[in-house]
């Protein structure tokens, strides 16, 4: 699978609409009594929009639309009945402007939709189409957040007999992890999978654990304590004159980024053999013994990415990647923790060092950068994100890169077997690149990324063709 996909999908071909209904906690089973605040932390905080992803499901039976729909629909409520912030609402702080989320049981939102469509006109499904943005409901946006659903659920009926399910869900109220573990909680309601709901992790809904401490100063947070925030005010103060320094403050606790052009998502995908090869070349010139998947080939996609951008020798690059701060707090987090919990890690260099240093320096620079993440490192981060506000310019120079191979959605089950794919939906950042579990290749990973469309085919060439 490489950058090119089976071609877009014409404008007419219509999804019909056919309901739209609030889902509600089912009231028998509700772990909350009455309506309650639940604080969230400066990673709950940082972009509250909805992310959406699409399931493909293929049947081995005819299932009636109806059926499925008060199926996932039931099961849903008695999802919300223990993940009941689910079913609450975002509301704006008056004492401190920031967002709280009020557990109100104002309730998710569920559509039923048909196509004439079927699966094979995908062609390459892995590869984003425009059509699958008429697979996910997205509620009409509200500026304040307040009447914003924080859940939202599609089930469309395919003529192949074939389903999808677009699923969205704030940011605000988990990260990946969390989202995976709430969709299977979801499917073992629906598929009734008895031994499975006894057997679900009773979720930890309280973040005061990664609330930040008065620190008896009121100074602001120094962030360029902070490596990643450092990096990023060096990248954004390199490319102002200085009346735009002048006027320019820091944004590092929302995702509202500048106008980000015409990326193409595309998807690439990055077989098992070639993994192994990478590995291989790491440790034969002489970088770390023991390079992980992600290492060598987030290593790898930086270089090609710079590469295929074209930037000048002396310009400064930047790659950051998410970090799972869970086991790295003092004590961890427990499993069931169920709010956000990724901080990013984060290395700089200049196009001229990063292009004739080996790939074994440039993995050893991320696993440096992994191991710096201490339970120091997380209290500052959540510390710097109290930062004044204002948006960040979009930035060229800066790649980044978002594991969920840990968190493969294409195995969540709701009773009709594992999806053919679990296709992620444009991030608030499209030139982010997400590395997927590739369901045809074991230890095989696809590369969801966005590209202008004129950078597309040189990244291509240096990513595939090592």
């Amino acid at each position: 699978m490489g950058s090119e996909g089976s071609g877009y999908l014409t404008q007419d071909t219509s999804v019909v609409l056919k309901q739209v209904v609030s889902v509600y906690p089912f009231p028998s089973q509700s772990k909350h009594g009455g309506d309650s605040t639940l604080c969230l932390s400066n990673l709950d905080r940082k972009c509250p929009m909805l992310m959406y992803t699409v399931f493909f499901y293929m049947t081995a039976e005819e299932l009636r639309p109806a059926v499925v729909f008060q199926t996932l629909k039931t099961a849903l409520e008695k999802t919300l009945a223990v993940w009941y912030p689910a079913a609450g609402r975002l509301k704006i702080n008056e004492s401190d402007g920031k967002f709280d989320l009020i557990c109100n049981d104002a309730g998710a939102v569920m559509a039923e939709a048909s196509t004439d469509f079927r699966f094979s006109g995908f062609g390459d499904i892995s590869q984003y189409n425009p059509f699958f943005e008429k697979l996910v409901y997205k509620p009409v946006f509200s500026p304040t957040f307040e009447d914003m659903p924080l859940i939202s659920a599609q089930v469309t009926k395919f003529a192949c007999g074939g389903f999808s399910l677009g699923f969205g869900s704030s940011h605000s109220l988990f990260d990946g992890l969390g989202t995976k573990i709430f969709l299977e909680a979801w499917a073992a309601m629906a598929s009734k999978r008895t031994g499975e709901i006894s057997k679900l992790p009773q979720p930890i809904h309280e973040r005061t654990r990664l609330f930040v401490t008065a620190s008896g100063s009121a100074s602001p947070p120094n962030l360029k304590s902070v490596v990643p925030f450092k990096h990023l005010i060096e990248l954004i103060e390199r490319g102002m004159n200085s009346d735009e320094k002048k006027l320019w403050e820091c944004r590092f606790n929302g995702m509202s980024w500048a106008s980000q052009g015409s990326y193409a998502l595309k998807t690439f995908s990055v077989s098992k053999e070639m993994v192994r090869q990478l590995k291989k070349k790491t440790i034969e010139e002489g970088g770390p013994s023991n390079p992980s998947a992600f290492d060598v080939v987030a290593a790898h996609l930086w270089r090609a990415r710079i590469k295929a951008l074209g930037f000048s020798p002396g310009t400064t690059v930047c790659l950051q990647f998410t970090v799972d701060a869970r086991s790295r707090l003092v004590p961890p987090l427990p499993r069931e923790f169920a709010g956000n919990a990724y901080v990013m890690a984060s290395v700089a260099c200049t196009v001229e060092v990063l292009e004739k240093e080996g790939l074994h320096i440039t993995v050893g620079r991320i696993q440096n950068a992994k191991d710096s993440v201490t339970d120091d490192y997380i209290k500052c981060y959540l510390r710097a994100l109290d930062a004044p506000q204002k948006s960040l310019p979009s930035l060229r120079e800066l790649t980044l890169v978002s594991d969920w191979r840990r968190t493969p959605f294409h195995t969540v089950d709701f009773g009709m077997g594992k999806a053919l794919y679990a296709a992620p939906l444009a991030s608030p950042v499209p030139q982010s690149a997400y590395f997927l579990e590739d369901p045809t290749d074991e230890d095989g990973i696809h590369v969801r990324l966005g590209l202008l469309p004129e950078h597309v085919a040189a990244f291509y060439r240096h990513f595939l063709n090592q």
